[in-house]
């Protein structure tokens, strides 16, 4: 499992998950927990390698945004997945709030819907097993 925090938020570029399709996001309300499934059969360097799974937790979430509009047509696959910290993080309901340790990660998938998360913590995780 790797954790990316603040202090190390470029080691996030190792994480590569473009074309994965979204299983499923689960959201612990109470302990402020994120958790992506991913299907990552068909991703490069991944799928080729007999992993078919993929986890993405985030912990200490101050704010996530889902859209379910499908401006682009159907589709669940991942086709940009982006970080911003600091001044970047540009988002109302958080404003006054504190966010000194928290990244912002955006996901696009291709029916153009998003998914943003901002978190203090990320654990990232491959699988041969639904996880």
């Amino acid at each position: 499992m790797e954790t990316i925090r603040l202090e190390n938020i470029e080691e996030i570029k190792t994480i590569y998950i473009h074309d994965s399709k979204i299983i499923n996001v689960n959201c612990d309300y109470n302990n402020r927990l994120i958790k992506l499934m991913l299907d990552t059969l068909g991703v490069r360097g991944l799928g080729d390698k007999g992993i078919k799974y993929a986890s993405l937790e985030f912990n200490c979430t101050k704010y996530i945004f889902m859209s379910f509009v499908h401006p682009w047509g159907d589709g669940i696959s991942i086709i940009s997945f982006d970080v911003r910290k600091g001044l970047s993080i540009n988002i109302k309901p958080l404003n006054g709030i504190d966010i000194s340790n928290s990244f912002l990660t955006e996901f696009i998938l291709n029916s153009g819907d998003k998914i943003e998360v901002v978190s203090e913590v990320l654990k990232y995780e491959t699988s041969n097993t639904p996880m």
